[in-house]
C-alpha cells in the first residue's frame, strides 16, 4: 500500500552565508517555522533549494542535516537528480543511510532521454541504490525540457519500478495530471507542484502539494483548501487570486532570488543565491517589500491554520 502524503509540502531554500557557503545552522530555524505553519514534509535540494548549483558533498550534508533536525516531526524527501547517473546513485545511497522518508529525481536535462523507456531505465537504475525508499519522479518540463506524458510514464514504470510511489507534478497539463491521479484507481501519490494553480487541481483529488511559496505563505493555501472543501468556491477563488498576486510580484524578479529575499523579510535569513542567478539589489528589495505590503502579504504570514 502506497502512502499518500497530505497537506502542504515545502520546498525549502538552501540557506547560505554571505560568501555563498552553505549555512546548515539555519535549517533548524526553517524546520521550526514549518512546524508552526503545519508543514510536515519537505522536498530538499530541489529547484527552490538550488540543488543543481550545489556540489554532491553539499547535497549530502544538507540532506543529513535536514533528517537530523526533522526527526519524527517532518518527513524529508530528497532530490537526488543529476545529469550523471553515478552521482544520482551516490545521493540515493546516502539518503537511504540517512533514513529519509523518500527520494526523487528529475530527468537528466543535458543529454536528454530520447524515448520514454530511456527515462524509465534511468530512474530504475537510481532506485537500485536505495530499493527500500519510496521514489517520486520529478516532472518539471519547463526547466528540464523533458516532457513525456506522465500518465504514459506510469503505465511503463509501474511494471518495472517496485519502489515508485508517485510523481512531483510541476506542470500545468491538468489532463495529464488527472490521468495520473486516476491511474490504477488512484494507486500512486501524485503531488501537485504549481502553487498558482493549486485550486484548479483540487477537483482532481489533490491532497498533497509541493511548492516554494509554502515556505512563507502556507496559511493562505490552507485557508484556500479549507474553503474549497467547505464548498465556499468564491472564497477559495479569492484566496487563489491573492496567491497569484504574490507570485506576480515575484515574477518581476528572479523567483528564486525573490523567494530568499522574502524569507529574510520574515526573519529567516537564508542568505544569497548562487550564480548564475542574480541577487536582488537594495532598490529591488525595497520595491518588492513595498509591493508585498500593498497587497497585504504581511497580514497573511505567520498565522497558523490547520487543514481540517
Amino acid at each position: 500500500m502506497i502512502t499518500h502524503l497530505k497537506g502542504l509540502i515545502a520546498a525549502p531554500h538552501t540557506p547560505m552565508f554571505a560568501d555563498g557557503e552553505v549555512n546548515l545552522s539555519m535549517i533548524e530555524r526553517q524546520a521550526e517555522h514549518f512546524i508552526k505553519n503545519d508543514i510536515r514534509a519537505v522536498y530538499v535540494c530541489g529547484t527552490t533549494g538550488e540543488g543543481m548549483s550545489l556540489t554532491i558533498e553539499e547535497r549530502i550534508f544538507i540532506a543529513q542535516h535536514w533528517q537530523d533536525v526533522a526527526k519524527s516531526d517532518i518527513k524529508v524527501l530528497v532530490n537526488v537528480g543529476h545529469t550523471c547517473l553515478r552521482d544520482c546513485r551516490t545521493l540515493a545511497g546516502h539518503a537511504a543511510k540517512a533514513g529519509v522518508y523518500g527520494i526523487s529525481a528529475m530527468p537528466p536535462f543535458y543529454y536528454k532521454p530520447a524515448a520514454l523507456n530511456d527515462l524509465v531505465e534511468f530512474y530504475a537504475e537510481i532506485t537500485k541504490a536505495a530499493p527500500l525508499l519510496p521514489f517520486y519522479a520529478y516532472h518539471t518540463p519547463g526547466l528540464t525540457g523533458v516532457n513525456f506524458k506522465m500518465s504514459h510514464f506510469l503505465k511503463v514504470a509501474s511494471k518495472c519500478m517496485p519502489s515508485l510511489v508517485g510523481i512531483k507534478f510541476n506542470h500545468i497539463d491538468l489532463m495529464d495530471y488527472a490521468q495520473c491521479k486516476a491511474f490504477e484507481n488512484g494507486r500512486y501519490d501524485i503531488l501537485y507542484g504549481v502553487d498558482e494553480m493549486l485550486l484548479a487541481s483540487l477537483p482532481y483529488g489533490t491532497i498533497g502539494a509541493i511548492g516554494s511559496t509554502y515556505n512563507y505563505v502556507a496559511p493562505l493555501y490552507y485557508d484556500l483548501i479549507k474553503a474549497y472543501n467547505a464548498g465556499e468556491f468564491a472564497q477559495a477563488q479569492h484566496l487563489q487570486n491573492r496567491s497569484i498576486e504574490i507570485i506576480k510580484n515575484l515574477l518581476n524578479y528572479n523567483v528564486l532570488a525573490a523567494g530568499k529575499s522574502i524569507m529574510k523579510m520574515i526573519g529567516i535569513d537564508c542568505g544569497p543565491v548562487r550564480l548564475p542567478v542574480r541577487n536582488l539589489t537594495n532598490q529591488e528589495l525595497d520595491q518588492l517589500g513595498s509591493a508585498l505590503r500593498s497587497i497585504g502579504f504581511f497580514d497573511i504570514i505567520d498565522k497558523p491554520r490547520r487543514l481540517l
